[in-house]
C-alpha cells in the first residue's frame, strides 16, 4: 500500500543559520535586546523559507494492515485463499467477453461466496469443502485462465476451437456441482430441522392440539 509523505526542505534550516550569522556579523550582539531582536530576526527568516521550500511530497509503501483473524489458522487460511481465488475470478470474468462464460462465471462467484460464508459460520464444515479448495476452485481458475489465453491468441485453429468448445461444455457442470456442494452443506440443517417438525407434530396429535 502506498501513502503519501512530506519531506521537509533542508533550505529553512540552512537559512535561518546565515541569518543568524550575517546578523552576528553585521550588528552587535553583547546586549540581551540585541540576541532578541536577532532571534526574531532568524525565526522570520525561516517561516519565510519554509513557505517557499516547503519540502516535496513523496509516495512511501507502507505494510498493509494485519487481516483479521479468527483465531483458527484453517478457517483464516480459508477466507484468504478464498478471497483470492474470487478476486482472480472476477478479473477473469472482466476480461472474458463471452456472454454465456461471463454469466458462469457470476454464478460461480455467488456460489462460492456463499459456500464461504456457511463454513465461517460454522467451522466444522471445513472437512466437507477441502476438495473443493484444494482441487475444484483452483481447477477452475485455470480452465478459464487458458480459456482466456486461447481467445486471445486470436487464432482459429482445430484445436483451440476444439479446446475452447471443450471448457465451454464444461462450464454448465462445474456450475451445477458448485451448486451441490452448497446444498449438501445445509443437508444436516434440513435433517434437523425435519426431525424438530416430525416431533413437534408428533406431541402435538399426542396431546390432542391437532385434527
Amino acid at each position: 500500500m502506498l501513502k503519501e509523505k512530506r519531506i521537509p526542505s533542508v533550505v529553512p534550516i540552512y537559512s535561518a543559520a546565515i541569518a543568524w550569522l550575517a546578523y552576528a556579523m553585521v550588528f552587535p550582539l553583547y546586549r540581551l535586546w540585541h540576541f532578541i531582536v536577532c532571534a526574531v530576526f532568524t525565526v522570520l527568516v525561516f517561516l519565510l523559507m519554509k513557505r517557499l521550500f516547503p519540502g516535496k511530497v513523496v509516495k512511501v509503501k507502507v505494510p498493509d494492515p494485519p487481516a483479521p483473524t479468527t483465531g483458527n489458522p484453517e478457517l483464516d487460511k480459508m477466507i484468504a485463499d478464498g478471497k483470492a481465488a474470487m478476486e482472480q475470478m472476477r478479473k477473469l470474468n472482466e476480461a472474458i467477453e463471452n456472454p454465456v462464460i461471463s454469466g458462469q462465471i457470476n454464478e460461480l462467484e455467488r456460489l462460492s461466496g456463499r459456500i464461504f460464508d456457511a463454513v465461517k459460520q460454522e467451522p466444522k464444515k471445513l472437512g466437507e469443502i477441502r476438495s473443493f479448495m484444494n482441487y475444484y476452485l483452483p481447477t477452475t481458475i485455470r480452465l478459464l485462465s487458458g480459456y482466456d489465453k486461447l481467445v486471445r491468441q486470436g487464432q482459429a485453429g482445430e484445436n483451440v476451437e476444439a479446446t475452447k468448445a471443450k471448457i465451454e461444455n464444461v462450464m454448465e457442470t462445474i456450475v451445477t456441482a458448485y451448486r451441490k456442494l452448497l446444498d449438501s452443506l445445509f443437508a444436516a440443517d434440513a435433517i434437523d430441522i425435519t426431525a424438530d417438525i416430525k416431533v413437534l407434530e408428533t406431541m402435538m396429535e399426542k396431546d390432542g392440539l391437532t385434527n
